[in-house]
């Protein structure tokens, strides 16, 4: 789904009972000190669909060119992309790329700014039919509230779905696909660790304990320790356990793929079917952190490669493709770049484009890619308020 902004915070791997709320109050604490993150979810005009097919690997390390602002042939148009973007204020809106036109998502009940307690957007997931939307606010000294919202494909309003409010020893991730809600581990101060859907009619099931991560279609990330569990959420049945280190990375590709990345200059592709491992070099020269971003349609993998201060006060990242079929690793034309990597994002558009928004120079340039192609498509993102100078949508 959603696009990710690049969060270097350390991973909270603690299977206490508080792990869940510290890890939800610092990505919280992390997002009002930013005061936004440029989220963009790409929506197609209905009956375009394209084919696209597997880049030609090229081996890692091939560019070491120095990072350069955004550069490509002019964009051109129709795109036929809509954007969800969600930062400047609470709020969320939806930019028309090809008419500049901005539209206020309305339904969702967010204020003009942010406040500590909220209420401020969790996550917003791609679903059939449009997107979910989790908004969250603290509802007492020890347990948040997360309202769940659907928006539909034309985006003008928000229907609520659902709430839910989590406790102290409790843990929460959004549920894929069409389910509406959240499956939430719980731990109380003696005994086992239960998971249980909510809202829903189903009783909770006797689970692993641990930092619960996201739910993909091979399960639900179950973290303890160096190892990652992928958990059956109806059944708590453990379906995989996966060795990954401590401080490891692990990512769900999708089409029973992972990547497992650790501190050394080393990535694992991993065949959840046959447990089969495959290492691959780290392709980029910033070896900082990264996070992935699997087309959802289609075997390829972005992978964004960040550096904080590159070099000296401004910050780069370094965008690749992995095929996880072959191994092969393929760099973005035009990258590495300079960019404000809170405020920058990577998402798919649903006809495998690739799409990029990045903040620099006082401005958010906008790009796409189609994989294969010589050059990016470059733009801007229209301008959404004049008095949100420094922000991400400012030109």
């Amino acid at each position: 789904m959603t696009t990710q902004t690049l969060d270097f915070e350390a991973a909270v791997t603690s299977d206490s009972p508080e792990a869940g709320v510290i890890r939800d109050a610092r990505r919280h604490r992390l997002r009002e000190r930013a005061a936004a993150s440029l989220l963009v979810f790409a929506l197609m005009a209905a009956g375009l669909f394209l084919f696209i097919g597997g880049s030609a690997g090229q081996p890692a390390r091939a560019s070491s060119s120095r990072p350069r602002w955004l550069a490509g042939a002019p964009l051109r148009k129709p795109t036929h992309l809509r954007l969800i973007v969600w930062g400047n204020t609470p709020r969320v809106s939806i930019v028309d790329v090809d008419s500049g036109r901005v539209s206020l998502v309305r339904g969702l009940g967010l204020p003009h700014r942010y406040s500590l307690s909220g209420p401020m957007i969790e996550s917003l997931t791609p679903s059939p039919g449009g997107v979910l939307a989790a908004v969250w606010r603290q509802s007492c000294g020890h347990c948040y509230t997360l309202t769940g919202f659907r928006i539909g494909a034309d985006g003008l309003l928000a229907r609520r779905t659902s709430s839910v409010t989590i406790g102290r020893h409790q843990q929460s991730t959004q549920a894929i696909g069409s389910i509406p809600g959240v499956w939430v581990l719980s731990r109380p101060l003696s005994g086992r660790c239960t998971l249980k859907l909510m809202p829903g009619s189903r009783a909770g099931v006797a689970a692993p304990c641990g930092t619960l991560d996201a739910d993909t279609a091979a399960g639900l990330v179950i973290q303890r320790g160096g190892e990652v569990r992928l958990v059956d959420p109806w059944t708590g049945r453990v379906r995989e356990r996966i060795a990954i280190g401590d401080g490891g990375q692990f990512d769900f590709l999708g089409h029973d793929m992972a990547l497992i990345g650790g501190s050394s200059d080393l990535l694992t592709l991993v065949n959840l079917s046959t447990g089969a491992r495959t290492h691959l070099r780290w392709p980029s020269t910033f070896q900082f952190g990264y996070y992935v971003i699997p087309d959802p349609h289609a075997p390829l993998v972005a992978i964004n490669f960040g550096n904080p201060a590159d070099p000296g006060p401004r910050q780069a990242s370094d965008l690749w493709l992995l095929n996880p079929r072959t191994g092969k690793f393929t760099h973005v034309p035009g990258y590495p770049i300079f960019e404000d990597l809170k405020f920058s994002s990577v998402a798919w558009t649903p006809d495998g484009r690739l799409i990029v928004a990045a903040q620099g120079q006082g401005h958010t340039a906008l790009a796409l890619y189609r994989p294969g192609s010589a050059q990016l498509q470059v733009g801007r993102v229209p301008r959404l308020r004049r008095s949100f100078k420094k922000r991400v949508m400012t030109t």
